[in-house]
Order: structure tokens, then C-alpha cells, then sequence
């Protein structure tokens, strides 16, 4: 699959971040960070008052392997982030959880290369958000940059609604994928499924009609192994949702 890198140079104005390449390793400039010494209120809202980070990606991707430089000045490097919480979404306002990653301590050094953060396996998101939950000792939260590894844009976040269908078991699936729709388009008799490759491009069209169901079974069988999404399609209604094929 044909990927980019995502690289985060934070240069950060109250919660807001802004991005441009760089090379792997870090130096020891203070200014080369995100820094945070009062809590405000999260984007998340069950994080309540927090210190975070939030990235606008720009579009939705597929996201992949990533890296993080942690507070590398040598007088600060205990405000550097300890424990932290990960969250993803396509719209920023629904958010889901992809768990939580410790960040050692740095070196404090120009040779400061960072450390490998977590594989992402190919979720789907245009915001991540990044929550701390502990420093290494510091009075502050600081973060120097985070890197990103992405496959093709998928979709134009404009087509994004919100959450309209979950996947049911099973995933990963052999023969079909089970689709339970969770809102008022439960009672629509026509829907049109597109099952989409990691690189977004439609490999199937599947058009359902009959009398109104909140569950419906797609076919699979036919697709080779690997990751897909599934996307539903209902005029300018549209939401994704990763399977597998094995």
C-alpha cells in the first residue's frame, strides 16, 4: 500500500497546532514544543479538564505506524508526557478511544531520536487527539513532536455524517458482514452499500431494497483477504466502518 508520513512539528498558540517536516532527530531548544501547565477543557468531553493535544489531519486517513519526540530541553525534560490517552474521530465531536502509550523519558540530547509510538492498524480518523494522564515529575505537560505514517485520503470529511450503522459479528468475517443500522434511516426500504480497499478506492456496490430493517447482510465472499471498509450511502448521508476479510 502506498503510504505518506504525517510529520507534527509542534509550534504551539493555546490549543492549536501547526505542522511542517523534520528531520528524526530532535534538538534541545525549548521553543521546539507543545507545552501546557494549566488544564482546560477537553474536546472529549468525558476527559473533562485537561492538558491535550488535538491534530486536524485535514482530511480522513488511513492511519498507520507513528513516532513521538518527547520535551527534549535538558532543564524540562520531567514535564515531558508519561502516561497519555489516545483518541480518534472523524468529525471532532464523536470520539472513540484507541487505548493508552507511555513516552520515556528523552535524552536530552542532539541526538535525541525519539521513540516508536503505536501502530494505528489502518483506522480511519482526520482528528487525534492526545491526552495526558501523567508527566515524568514536571510542573508542566510539554510534547516536542509526533509523526504519523498515512495511507491515501480516503474521503473528504465533508461527506462525514454522524455515526448512522455499527458492524456486527463477525469481524474478521469469511463469507458476509453484518450491518445494524442505529438511526431514523432504519426505515428507509432502499440502501446502497460500497465496500471500499485501504486505499478508498470502491472494489463493490451492493444495493439492498425490501421491507424496512435495522440489520442487513452483505456478501463478501468474493473479496480477497484483507482490510475494508464499508461505507453506507444515502444521498448526502455517509459513514465508514473498518472490517476484515480473512
Amino acid at each position: 500500500m502506498k503510504k505518506y508520513i504525517y510529520t507534527l512539528f509542534l509550534i504551539i498558540l493555546g490549543q492549536q497546532a501547526f505542522a511542517q517536516c523534520h528531520l528524526d532527530r530532535h534538538n534541545t531548544t525549548w521553543y521546539n514544543a507543545w507545552t501546557s501547565c494549566t488544564a482546560s477543557a477537553n474536546p472529549n468531553s468525558s476527559r473533562g479538564e485537561s492538558h491535550w493535544l488535538q491534530y486536524n489531519l485535514g482530511y480522513v486517513y488511513v492511519l498507520n505506524e507513528s513516532k513521538f519526540w518527547n520535551a527534549n530541553h535538558p532543564d524540562f525534560l520531567q514535564d515531558g508526557l508519561n502516561e497519555i490517552v489516545i483518541d480518534y474521530s472523524i468529525d471532532g465531536v464523536t470520539w472513540k478511544e484507541w487505548g493508552v502509550f507511555s513516552i520515556p523519558l528523552a535524552s536530552g540530547e542532539n541526538l535525541y531520536e525519539g521513540v516508536d509510538g503505536p501502530d494505528f492498524d489502518e483506522i480511519l480518523a482526520q482528528y487525534v487527539l492526545i491526552t495526558a494522564i501523567s508527566n515524568h515529575g514536571g510542573a508542566c505537560y510539554s510534547l516536542s513532536e509526533l509523526k504519523i505514517n498515512v495511507g491515501d485520503v480516503t474521503v473528504d470529511v465533508a461527506n462525514f455524517s454522524r455515526p448512522v450503522f455499527t458492524l456486527l459479528s463477525p469481524n474478521p468475517a469469511t463469507a458476509t458482514i453484518n450491518i445494524e443500522l442505529v438511526n431514523a434511516i432504519a426505515s428507509q426500504d432502499d440502501l446502497t452499500f460500497d465496500i471500499l480497499d485501504v486505499l478508498g478506492r470502491t472494489v463493490k456496490t451492493v444495493e439492498l431494497s425490501g421491507s424496512p430493517s435495522s440489520v442487513y447482510s452483505l456478501a463478501v465472499d468474493d473479496l480477497e483477504a484483507g482490510t475494508y471498509f464499508v461505507q453506507i450511502v444515502d444521498q448526502e448521508l455517509r459513514e465508514v466502518v473498518r472490517f476484515v476479510k480473512k
